[in-house]
């Protein structure tokens, strides 16, 4: 099993830290006393708290939990839209072909148990299988090939597109779909609420999809750009010649951990691209993590408060589960906290040399309780959660679509963007957090 890539660029769910600290005499000069179970804590009594059965220790939980959440897939599905809309990103030697080449081979060589169990295809009103290499699909890659794989090309229902990828992700697949997400519908009376519905649907999409217990599967949307030399199709499906640069998306779904996965390992290519992403995954219950300086995995006895009145800790945790960026992670702005807790560092944790079960935690949180100064800390549990970005939808979204749909904008805007992008936010809201940590202090 190849061992998971460190992220360089790296719901109501929740991360149990318990954090017990043994009360002194009541009021303490200077300082505050940290109430407790017991000066007896065998560090077994208090792992309930931590969502762990008393049998099982830290190590076994990671493991399990590393089990429970593989970093390798047994497939790879790639999809490329070859409707009508696309013949411009595919007209000569692109940078959208070149990229397709690249992010296939990257995943192949990271991602992939089995470099073999890889399904390439096209998809318009069907999924039209290639049974090719990687090398022959992405270099005949044109618009007569389109043409000749045959579909309808004219009238690309997008959501439809969408939702044959997501049917086709079986749990350990990844699925990856190119597509300029442009909506061009048949001729109707009000395309406008067509395209409200859109939103809708894009919803309802991945409800089924959780409905059939898929209910750690995630989304990736990232923008990309390419030359382009063909004609883009306003919502009436008029047709505009033009030679340029256009915005293109690549949706890449699967399982969360395999998503993690992904991100590490085509990070370096989006940040070439100044790639934008949206990240939609419903959250862990559990990540492996530790606090430092414990008697306990979890547990403080005899902690005390400084001169300033904070009990000051720190917690390192494996954030390699996450497809995000180090960027998000390192920002104390992207958490939520208790009324009396600061997080006051974050940064990335550099294990001490020859502690080998130190080298899966990649990130370290201090973090300060505060209270009234020669004053016993009232008992609480706090709460640090790290906030989904679906929760307010990123402001790329806004810049590239085209609400109007006859709003070409020099080709960097698309039609039909946001109602998809609304329909992930959407679903995910009900996962505002991407984790959730809790810390008893007794």
């Amino acid at each position: 099993m190849r061992s998971r890539m460190y992220r360089m660029n790296n719901s109501s769910k929740k991360i149990f830290i318990g954090l017990t600290a043994v009360s002194a005499a009541g009021i303490l000069a200077g300082g505050i006393a940290l109430g407790s179970c017991s000066h007896s804590c065998d560090g077994i009594s208090c792992r309930s708290a931590v969502g762990l059965s008393k049998e099982e220790n830290l190590k076994a939980r990671n493991t399990r939990f590393s089990k429970e959440n593989p970093s390798e897939a047994v497939k790879l599905n790639v999809f490329v839209e070859s409707s009508a809309s696309m013949d411009g990103y595919v007209n000569g030697n692109t940078r959208f072909k070149t990229l397709l080449h690249r992010l296939i081979g990257q995943l192949t060589a990271d991602v992939m148990a089995d470099e073999d169990s890889i399904s390439l295809n096209y998809v318009n009103s069907k999924i039209l299988n290639h049974n090719v290499s990687v090398k022959e699909f992405t270099g005949d890659l044109s618009a007569a090939a389109f043409r000749n794989a045959g579909g309808d090309r004219g009238n690309s229902n997008i959501i439809d597109v969408v939702e044959q990828a997501v049917r086709s992700t079986d749990k350990g697949t990844i699925s990856m779909l190119l597509t300029d997400c442009v909506y061009s519908p048949q001729s109707g009376d009000d395309i406008d609420k067509a395209l409200q519905k859109q939103q809708t649907d894009m919803l309802n999409v991945l409800k089924r999809k959780f409905k059939k217990g898929d209910e750690t599967f995630g989304v990736l949307l990232y923008r990309m750009s390419s030359d382009f030399n063909g004609v883009y199709y306003t919502k009436t499906n008029q047709p505009i010649q033009y030679q340029g640069e256009r915005p293109y998306f690549v949706w890449i779904f699967g399982d969360e951990s395999l998503l993690a996965s992904v991100y590490s390992s085509t990070a370096s290519i989006m940040a070439e691209q100044n790639a934008d992403c949206l990240v939609g995954i419903p959250g862990y219950k559990y990540l492996p993590y530790k606090t430092e300086g414990s008697d306990h995995p979890y547990h403080y006895m005899n902690a005390k408060a400084n001169s300033e009145s904070a009990f000051t800790f720190t917690f390192v945790a494996d954030m390699n589960y996450l497809p995000l960026p180090e960027s998000y992670i390192l920002n104390p702005s992207n958490y939520t906290c208790g009324k009396h807790t600061k997080i006051k560092k974050i940064e990335r944790y550099k294990p001490k040399q020859g502690k080998k079960q130190d080298t899966s935690y990649n990130y370290k949180y201090t973090v300060s309780v505060s209270g009234g100064r020669n004053a016993e800390v009232t008992p609480m549990t706090v709460e640090i959660a790290m906030k989904s970005m679906t929760r307010t939808q990123p402001e790329w979204i806004t810049t590239y679509d085209d609400p109007k749909g006859t709003d070409f904008t020099r080709g960097q805007t698309t039609f039909g963007l946001k109602s998809l992008a609304d329909g992930v936010c959407d679903f995910y809201s009900k996962y505002p957090d991407y984790v959730t940590f809790k810390i008893k202090i007794n």
